[in-house]
């Protein structure tokens, strides 16, 4: 489905942005393309990888990301439903993002 404003919102509040993503933004780019190029070479057949198409194969590494944890850990939700369902935001984020770069 992708990031909407209103998921945006929710991360601001609980700083994934500010304090997760704009600190590491290089790192978290490199994540976005290694699973970019992946859609890219196995998935997409036209050449313009989807949000959606990415999502699945960079959902994996940001749940396993020390810094997501200690994140969550810290300014996270407590409820590991929600902790996932904002590892999800985040990672729609991180895609939107790198999307917007390669324009």
């Amino acid at each position: 489905m992708g990031i909407t404003q209103a998921k945006i919102n929710r991360l601001q509040a609980r700083e994934y942005v500010k304090v997760l993503f704009e600190k590491d933004e290089k790192d978290w780019f490199r994540c976005a393309k290694s699973a970019f190029d992946f859609v890219l070479e196995y998935i997409s057949k036209d050449g313009r990888p989807r949000a959606d198409d990415i999502l699945p194969i960079l959902l994996p590494i940001i749940e396993n990301d020390k810094r997501v944890r200690d994140h969550q850990a810290f300014k996270g939700p407590k409820d590991k439903s929600e902790q996932a369902e904002y590892r999800e935001y985040f990672a729609e984020f991180v895609i939107d993002m790198y999307l917007e770069s390669r324009r």
